[in-house]
C-alpha cells in the first residue's frame, strides 16, 4: 500500500510538470501583444481623396474662427481631492464636481442648463458612448436650495442643502451607471431619428415636442478625463450651438479646463 501511493504521488508530480512545461511552450510560440512605444507622425496622401483634399482649406478657416472666439481657462482645486471626496465623505468626485458646474452655472446665468456629459460603453464590443443626463428634478432643487443667499446662517437650510446636493449627487451617480450599462436612452432615440429620416418617414412626435427640442440643446458639455499623471484635459465646442451661447467643461482629477464660447465669466470650480 505504501508503495502504491509512492507511485502515485510520482505520477501525479510528472503529470503536473508535463502540463506546466506544456502550457510554457504554447505562451512561448503564441502572439505576442505589441509593445508600447511612442506616438509617431502619420502621413495621409489626399490625392486619392480630392473631397476631403478641397475640404481642408475651408476647415481650416472654420477652425480658426472657432477658436478665435473660444477661450480656456485651467483651475486647480487643492482644497480637497478625489480620495477625500471618496473615503471620508462617501461621494463619488465626477458627482461632485458635476453638481459644481451646475450650480456655477445658475449663479452665473440664472438658469438650469441642459447638459452632456460622456458615459463609455467599452464593456460591450464595438462599445463608444452614451449621454449621462446630468440635469435632473434633484440637481434643480440643490441649486435652487443654493440661491438664497439670506439663509447662510440658517443651519436648518445648511442641513437642507446637504440633503439636496447629496440627492442630486446619488440620482446622478445611478444615471451614469445605468449608461455604462447599456441602459442609457439617448443613442436608443438618435437611432430612432436617424432611421426614420432615411426610411423618409415624417418626423415622429416624439422627436417634434417642445421638451425633446429643449432637452437637445445643450448649454454645458461637461466631460471626466482620468489621466495616468497630473494632466490638463481640455475641450472645445463640439457643435454649432455653442459657438455662440454654449460652454465646456473638463476635469482630470481635480484639475478642471473651462471652455467659454460666450462673452461671460468662465465656468470655474
Amino acid at each position: 500500500a505504501f508503495a502504491r501511493r509512492v507511485v502515485g504521488a510520482v505520477e501525479a508530480e510528472e503529470t503536473e510538470t508535463r502540463a506546466l512545461r506544456l502550457a510554457t511552450e504554447a505562451k512561448a510560440h503564441s502572439p505576442q501583444p505589441p509593445r508600447a512605444c511612442w506616438a509617431t507622425a502619420l502621413d495621409f496622401d489626399l490625392s486619392c481623396v480630392p473631397q476631403v483634399r478641397d475640404a481642408m482649406p475651408q476647415l481650416s478657416d472654420a477652425f480658426a474662427a472657432m477658436a478665435k472666439v473660444t477661450r480656456i481657462t485651467s483651475v486647480r482645486f487643492a482644497g480637497s481631492g478625489r480620495c477625500k471626496l471618496r473615503k471620508e465623505l462617501g461621494v463619488q468626485p465626477d458627482s461632485a464636481v458635476q453638481m459644481a458646474l451646475q450650480l456655477a452655472y445658475a449663479r452665473d446665468q440664472q438658469a438650469t442648463p441642459a447638459t452632456y456629459e460622456t458615459a463609455t460603453t467599452r464593456r460591450f464590443a464595438h462599445g463608444r458612448t452614451e449621454t449621462i443626463r446630468v440635469t435632473s428634478a434633484a440637481s434643480a432643487a440643490f441649486t435652487s436650495a443654493m440661491a438664497d443667499s439670506a439663509a447662510e446662517a440658517d443651519s436648518a437650510m445648511v442641513a437642507k442643502r446637504g440633503v439636496a446636493l447629496r440627492a442630486a449627487m446619488r440620482e446622478h451617480g445611478e444615471w451614469a451607471a445605468a449608461c455604462v450599462s447599456g441602459m442609457g436612452v439617448d443613442r436608443h432615440l438618435m437611432a430612432m431619428r436617424i432611421a426614420a429620416a432615411e426610411a423618409a418617414m415624417e418626423t415622429p412626435q416624439l422627436f417634434r415636442d417642445a421638451a425633446y427640442a429643449r432637452r437637445q440643446t445643450r448649454r454645458v458639455y461637461a466631460a471626466h478625463a482620468p489621466p495616468v499623471r497630473r494632466l490638463c484635459a481640455a475641450c472645445a465646442p463640439p457643435v454649432r450651438y455653442m459657438q455662440s451661447t454654449g460652454k465646456g467643461a473638463a476635469w482630470s482629477r481635480m484639475v478642471l479646463c473651462s471652455c467659454d464660447s460666450d462673452r461671460g465669466h468662465a465656468l470655474a470650480v
